[in-house]
C-alpha cells in the first residue's frame, strides 16, 4: 500500500511543480532525524490544532500495536533463533512535502516543511517524552533518543532555537520550545495544546512500559525499535526553485481540507512575493493577532460549525463583494477577488486586519448603556449572525456618530419587532446584500475626504421598503397585538425574551435611578403561576372577546408578557408559585427593579386577564420607545 502512496504522491508532486526537481522516498524517523538537520515550518502555515481524540490518541494506537507486535517477535528470535524480515513490523505514518534551502557549508541543512508540519511536530513532541521516560528508567536509549529531537553541531552554540530538529511556524515556538526543554510545560500552570500532547504520549508510553523491572529492558528495547525504524513516512523532497506558497496550495487541494484563512494567508504570501513586499512583515503588521486561540474555537455559521476565522473571513468577503458566498466558495472567490481588484496586497492584509479587530470588537463587546453596546448585547441574544457583513461594513465605514447611531437602532428596532412578532429570520441573509451594494456605491463615488453621512438613509429605506411576511418591517399595531395576546415566554427562548423585558426595564428607569441593572443574570418570574390551577384556583377564569374558552385563553394569557416580569434567581425561588400578596410582599422588600414597581403600583386590586391586559399595554408603550416604528426613528 505504501508503494502506491508514494507512486501517487510523486504523480501530485510531478504536476504540483510542474516539472521541477522531485525526490521521493521512504523513511524512517532513524533516516529523517538522526543526522544534523532543521525541518523548519514557514510562518505562512497554521499553527498546531492536532488533538487527543482527532490524532494523538490514533497515533498512540499504531504505535503500541506495532511496538506489541514487535515485542512478539523479540520473544520470538529469542526462543526460536528465526530473524524476521525488517518491514513485517513496520507501520505507514503519512506523507511530508519538504523544500531545500541553501545554506553555508558551515550551517545546519535547512528543509522548510510544505505539507505535513502537524505530523512532524507531533512525532518530535512524542520522542522527547519517550527520552523522559527512558530517562527516568536510567536507560541508555535515552541518550539515543536524544539523537532523534536535538542537534549536537557545534553551530547550535550561537543560535540556540537551532538545537531542535523541528522548528514549528509563529506562534507555536515559546510553546514548543518549553514542551521540548521542561516538564513545566505539561504542568496545569502552564497547559497548552503543544505541552498536553508531551504530556499525553508521557504518560502513556510510562504506562505502556510497566512497573514490572524485569520487563523494562525487552519492551523498551521493542519501543526503542519501533520509534527508530517500523515508524516510515513517504518524503516528497523539492528542490529550492520551486515556489513554497504555489505547492502548499496545490498539494492540499488534493488532500485533507485546510482552513480557507491557511489558504488565504498562503495566497496573499505568495502575493506579496510577487510584488515585492516583505511577506515577514505583512504577517507581523496585519495578522500576528490571528494566532491567539480565540480565532480557531469553533462557532456556529448557518448549520455548520466552523473556526471563528473561517467564518470572519467568509463574513469579510461578503462585505467587500456584496454579494452572497457559500463555505465552501470562499477561498475560490476570495482569490478571484484579490486578482481581479486594483489593490495591492499590502492594502488587503491592511484591512482584513482592521476588519479583523472590529469582528472582535463586535463579538465581545460587553459594555451597556452605549447605543452600540446595547444593540450588540441584543444582537447576539437574538443570535442572527447572518447580517454580520452588514455590521461589519456600518463599523468599518466611516460615518458622523448620529448616522452611525440611527443605522443601528433602526437595524434593532426591525429585528427586535419580527422575532416578538414571531416573523421568520430566514430572509435575513438575502436583504442585507442590496444595502451593502448601494453602501459600496457611495464608496466608489467617494474620494474618501468626506464620512458617509447617508447610510442611515441608505439602511432605513431599504428595510421600510421591504414587504412581505418575510421582509415586513412590523408597525406599532402589530406588535401590540404580539404583547396582548402571543404566548411569548412559550415561543421566544428564555435569553431573548430576557433582553426584551431588560430593555423595557431600562426605558421605564428614571434619570436619578441606579442604572447597575444585572444584564444577562436575572431570571424570568410569572406573576401568575403557570400552574395557576394548582394555586391560584380560586380566581375564575374569564371569557375572551371571541368566545375563548375561558381556561386556555388563561393558560395563553399565563405566557404573555403582561404576566411576566424579572427577579433575582433566589428571589424567584422564594416566590414560586406563592399567592399574589405574598408575591407583593416579596417584590416590595427585595425588589428595585422599575417593571416591579410598575407591577406593585397596578395590582393592588388582584391580578386576572384584564390586569395582564393593562400591564401588557403599559409594557408596549415602553417598547415602542426603545424600539421605535421607521417613521420615528
Amino acid at each position: 500500500m505504501a508503494l502506491s502512496l508514494v507512486r501517487a504522491l510523486w504523480e501530485s508532486g510531478q504536476r504540483a511543480t510542474q516539472g521541477g526537481t522531485v525526490e521521493v522516498n521512504l523513511l524512517s524517523l532513524e533516516d529523517m532525524f538522526d543526522r544534523t538537520i532543521r525541518y523548519v515550518v514557514p510562518p505562512f502555515q497554521r499553527r498546531y490544532v492536532w488533538t487527543e481524540e482527532e490524532q494523538w490518541q490514533l497515533l498512540w494506537d499504531d504505535l503500541r500495536r506495532t511496538a506489541e507486535a514487535r515485542l512478539s517477535s523479540l520473544a520470538a528470535t529469542v526462543s526460536s533463533h528465526r530473524v524476521r524480515d525488517a518491514d513485517e513490523d513496520s507501520h505507514f505514518l503519512g506523507a511530508v512535502v519538504i523544500q531545500h534551502k541553501s545554506t553555508a557549508v558551515s550551517e545546519i541543512r535547512i528543509r522548510e516543511v510544505i505539507d505535513g508540519q502537524q505530523r512532524l511536530v507531533t512525532l518530535q513532541l512524542l520522542l522527547s517524552a519517550m527520552r523522559e521516560v527512558l530517562r527516568d528508567f536510567d536507560h541508555p536509549g535515552a541518550d539515543r533518543l536524544g539523537k532523534l529531537v536535538e542537534n549536537s553541531d557545534p553551530a547550535v552554540q550561537n543560535e540556540p532555537n537551532h538545537r531542535f530538529k523541528v522548528w514549528p511556524t509563529s506562534g507555536d515556538e515559546t510553546d514548543f520550545r518549553t514542551a521540548m526543554t521542561s516538564r513545566a510545560a505539561s504542568t496545569d500552570a502552564e497547559r497548552t495544546r503543544i505541552g498536553d500532547a508531551w504530556k499525553f504520549f508521557f504518560d502513556e508510553t510510562k504506562s505502556w512500559i510497566g512497573d514490572v523491572a524485569s520487563s523494562h529492558d525487552i519492551r523498551i528495547a521493542a519501543l526503542e525499535d519501533v520509534v527508530n525504524k517500523r515508524l516510515k513516512m513517504v518524503v516528497i523532497e523539492l528542490d529550492e526553485g520551486e515556489n513554497p506558497h504555489v505547492i502548499f496550495e496545490t498539494l492540499n487541494a488534493r488532500g485533507t481540507p485546510l482552513l480557507d484563512w491557511d489558504l488565504t494567508k498562503n495566497y496573499l504570501m505568495n502575493r506579496a512575493a510577487a510584488e515585492g513586499v516583505d511577506a515577514d512583515a505583512l504577517r507581523v503588521d496585519h495578522f500576528a493577532d490571528f494566532d491567539d486561540d480565540w480565532w480557531s474555537e469553533e462557532v456556529r455559521q448557518a448549520t455548520k460549525r466552523r473556526t471563528r476565522v473561517d467564518a470572519f473571513l467568509n463574513h469579510w468577503l461578503m462585505m467587500r463583494t456584496a454579494k452572497s458566498v457559500e463555505a465552501k466558495d470562499v477561498f475560490p472567490t476570495l482569490r478571484e477577488w484579490v486578482a481581479d481588484g486594483p489593490d495591492g496586497v499590502t492594502t488587503v492584509a491592511a484591512d482584513l486586519g482592521y476588519a479583523a479587530e472590529l469582528f472582535r470588537e463586535i463579538e465581545e463587546t460587553e459594555s451597556s448603556g452605549t447605543v452600540e453596546g446595547d444593540f450588540l448585547y441584543r444582537w447576539r441574544s437574538m443570535q442572527v449572525r447572518a447580517i454580520t457583513p452588514l455590521l461589519l461594513r456600518l463599523f468599518c465605514v466611516s460615518v458622523p456618530r448620529t448616522a452611525f447611531e440611527r443605522s443601528i437602532r433602526a437595524l434593532e428596532s426591525y429585528l427586535v419587532r419580527r422575532m416578538i412578532c414571531g416573523m421568520t429570520t430566514r430572509g435575513y441573509h438575502d436583504l442585507m446584500f442590496p444595502i451593502l451594494e448601494e453602501i459600496k456605491s457611495t464608496d466608489d463615488r467617494s474620494d474618501g475626504t468626506e464620512p458617509q453621512a447617508e447610510v442611515d438613509e441608505i439602511v432605513i429605506r431599504h428595510l421600510v421598503n421591504l414587504k412581505g411576511e418575510r421582509y415586513l418591517w412590523p408597525d406599532n399595531d402589530r406588535l401590540f397585538a404580539a404583547f396582548l395576546h402571543d404566548p411569548l415566554y412559550d415561543r421566544l427562548p428564555r435569553g431573548r425574551l430576557r433582553m426584551v423585558l431588560e430593555g423595557i426595564e431600562g426605558d421605564l428607569r428614571t434619570e436619578k435611578a441606579d442604572s447597575g441593572l444585572p444584564r444577562g443574570k436575572l431570571t424570568i418570574e410569572h406573576v401568575m403561576p403557570k400552574q395557576w390551577r394548582d394555586h391560584w384556583g380560586d380566581v375564575k377564569a374569564k371569557l375572551g372577546d371571541e368566545g375563548e374558552d375561558p381556561l386556555a385563553r388563561r393558560d395563553r394569557l399565563v405566557h404573555s408578557i403582561g404576566n411576566l416580569t424579572l427577579v433575582h434567581r433566589k428571589l424567584n425561588a422564594a416566590m414560586s408559585n406563592a399567592g399574589l400578596a405574598d408575591k407583593r410582599a416579596a417584590l416590595d422588600e427585595h425588589s428595585t427593579l422599575f417593571l416591579n414597581k410598575d407591577l406593585l403600583r397596578h395590582s393592588g386590586r388582584g391580578w386576572d386577564e384584564d390586569s395582564i391586559a393593562r400591564r401588557a399595554r403599559r409594557l408596549w408603550q415602553a417598547a415602542v420607545n426603545v424600539w421605535p416604528p421607521a417613521e420615528k426613528i
